[in-house]
């Protein structure tokens, strides 16, 4: 006769082995997390900013449009013509014309310059009507 510790003869209950299905959501609840974090992570490492690349001439021009709309009267009129970029990264100066409505609704041309560079994330400089 043989002991066996309280158990019966038949064999021991293997472990339930899980569906496909099961395994799927399982990985689908695990996975998406650690991938959507390790995402994030690696956006917040890398920075928003323009991080090792320089800015182009096109970026700079643009962010002195932007300073130029803010001294015109009416800024969503605002039509740039002849830009002249006389200097490149990582410092600019821009020189050109925009038409813009005034303040009695007529659209004229004026004359602007800026000066521009990037300061890490921050754009610097200034941008001047004629």
């Amino acid at each position: 006769m043989r002991f066996n510790g309280g158990m019966s003869d038949k064999a021991e209950a293997a472990p339930k082995k899980m569906s496909g299905t099961t395994k799927l959501l399982l990985g689908l609840f695990i996975g998406f997390p650690l991938l959507l974090f390790v995402g994030c992570s690696a956006l917040l490492i890398s920075g928003s900013g323009h991080g090792s690349r320089a800015p182009s001439d096109v970026e700079a021009r643009n962010q002195c449009q932007d300073w130029v709309r803010d001294k015109l009267k009416a800024p969503s009129t605002a039509d740039f013509a002849d830009t002249i970029t006389v200097a490149g990264s990582p410092a600019w100066k821009f020189t050109g014309q925009v038409d813009a409505e005034n303040s009695f609704g007529a659209k004229i041309r004026t004359g602007w310059s800026c000066t521009i560079r990037l300061d890490g994330d921050t754009w610097r400089g200034s941008a001047v009507l004629n």
